[in-house]
């Protein structure tokens, strides 16, 4: 196993690891300046912990870049031109 994931529902025992390169210990991985944190794993698969803590609706996920390759194709689009629509009114 190279990686690992402990979740939590409560959200205050949530960790990452990674198995290091030397192979004999897991490390915890780190996110990136945005707090992503990127599976080396799974290319392409990546999240913020403190999203899977709030949850935040599928129309914010959608327009957020970290989850930008998971939005149903049409999506996206679809939650912005709502957003443009409502600011006008």
């Amino acid at each position: 196993m190279k990686e690992y994931y402990i979740l939590d529902p409560k959200g205050d025992n949530m960790r990452f690891y990674r198995l290091a390169p030397a192979k004999d210990f897991y490390g915890e991985i780190p996110p990136d300046e945005r707090q992503v944190i990127r599976s080396e794993t799974l290319p392409g698969f990546q999240f913020r912990s403190q999203d899977l803590r709030s949850q935040p609706d599928l129309a914010e996920l959608a327009l957020d870049e970290a989850y930008a390759g998971y939005v149903i194709p049409g999506y996206r689009e679809a939650v912005t031109a709502r957003r443009v629509a409502e600011e006008r009114v």
